[in-house]
């Protein structure tokens, strides 16, 4: 009994150095394997998707079926995020929405607009001619 508890205390032990993410090396992206790979589907067309690779890239997504009206129509809602290490050893990581508003990516590696920036846009749309942009 001992020795059952032994090897599973190991094994809980090297599973978690497993966990860490691994310091990226120039070229180690053309060897890296998939080691985790997890999908799901419901009856109603919602998912859970995971993967990992031994580069510490990770992603997981779910998804969320709305059906329409009619055959063949409807919508699908999904959250997600992943995450992957930088040459210089920094984790990224982005979290994102995906339904009838479109994509919206959240991180703070992805750049914002100033103020200004915001502004000019406004002030384009504004003066633009009816029409111009799909509502």
């Amino acid at each position: 009994m001992k020795l059952i508890v032994l090897v599973a205390m190991v094994a809980v032990a090297a599973a978690q150095d497993s966990l860490a993410p691994v310091p990226y090396a120039a070229g180690s992206d053309k060897d890296a394997e998939i080691i985790k790979n997890d999908f799901s589907m419901d009856e109603a067309g919602g998912f859970t998707a995971d993967m990992e690779t031994s580069n510490s890239i990770q992603q997981s997504a779910t998804g969320t079926s709305y059906p329409g009206s009619e055959p063949e129509t409807g919508s699908y809602g999904m959250t997600g995020s992943y995450s992957y290490v930088t040459p210089e050893g920094q984790t990224i990581t982005v979290t994102w929405t995906a339904d009838e508003n479109g994509y919206v990516p959240v991180s703070d590696a992805i750049p914002q607009l100033s103020a200004g920036q915001q502004e000019a846009i406004d002030a384009s749309i504004a003066v633009a001619p009816a029409g111009d942009f799909i509502s």
